[in-house]
């Protein structure tokens, strides 16, 4: 997750080019919202070929994450500064990803099993906070 003060030209730009050099090849498509400043930044930093969505529905998968921060983010009424809401976020994806449930293949698992196991690495989470 990249933030920015501005989602000006070169603050987009940059995401591009680090998103580009991270997966090692250009996109088809790429879907974002309807901001003034996305288009010119694709032409200059992915080519002519690569197209913008900007259907709402497509971004649903990753506009489901943003209600799990919500609740913190409302008692605190925003984040004063980027350098804060960045730590949140980082802070909050490590903790997300740590209990998130990885299953082995296609297999469905039974609900009692993933509680054991939600339930040891909360514990472990718990364990390791307290020791920092």
């Amino acid at each position: 997750m990249r933030l920015s003060e501005t989602c000006d030209l070169p603050a987009v730009r940059a995401f591009f080019r680090t998103a580009r050099m991270i997966t090692k090849r250009s996109p088809l498509r790429i879907t974002s919202d309807r901001h003034g400043s996305y288009p010119r930044a694709l032409r200059l930093e992915c080519g002519p070929a690569v197209t913008q969505c900007t259907t709402p529905y497509a971004n649903q998968l990753l506009e489901q994450r943003h209600p799990a921060g919500k609740p913190r983010l409302r008692p605190m009424l925003g984040f004063k500064c980027t350098d804060s809401a960045a730590r949140f976020c980082h802070a909050h994806e490590e903790v997300c990803n740590f209990l998130r449930f990885h299953s082995a293949g296609q297999r469905s698992t039974p609900l009692a099993w993933r509680r054991r196991m939600y339930h040891r690495q909360f514990i472990l989470l718990r364990e390791m906070m307290q020791a920092a």
